[in-house]
């Protein structure tokens, strides 16, 4: 068991992750925005990705060692799990920004504890 993500452009699979808690913690807090939300528990549920929600999740991304948060994180983490969990997230944003250049895409994400 564990943590299972999905990424689908189209309502098809585009990415898959696994075990990438910060992707997860950043598409956790938008469905949170939504208030209709807050008394449900985001589990093998599906929420739309804007261009918007990419731009911030990209920014996130490419500053992702200026984040004092996840710099504490990374002292506890073996090198090679941050260099991949890194590059997974670069590869992610890669997905997305094709996904996000040609108009009219659906893109959603979803996750499976």
């Amino acid at each position: 068991m564990g943590l299972d993500q999905y990424v689908y452009v189209n309502e098809e699979l585009a990415f898959q992750l696994r075990k990438n808690y910060a992707v997860d913690e950043f598409f956790t807090n938008i469905f949170y925005r939504n208030p209709d939300n807050s008394n449900i528990e985001f589990n093998c549920r599906e929420i739309e990705i804007s261009k918007e929600d990419f731009e911030l999740f990209k920014e996130k991304v490419l500053n992702f060692f200026s984040d004092s948060e996840v710099t504490r994180s990374i002292l506890d983490t073996a090198r090679e799990d941050v260099e991949y969990l890194f590059s997974e997230n670069l590869e992610l944003v890669r997905i997305l920004e094709e996904a996000f250049s040609e108009e009219g895409n659906r893109v959603t994400y979803s996750n499976w504890w």
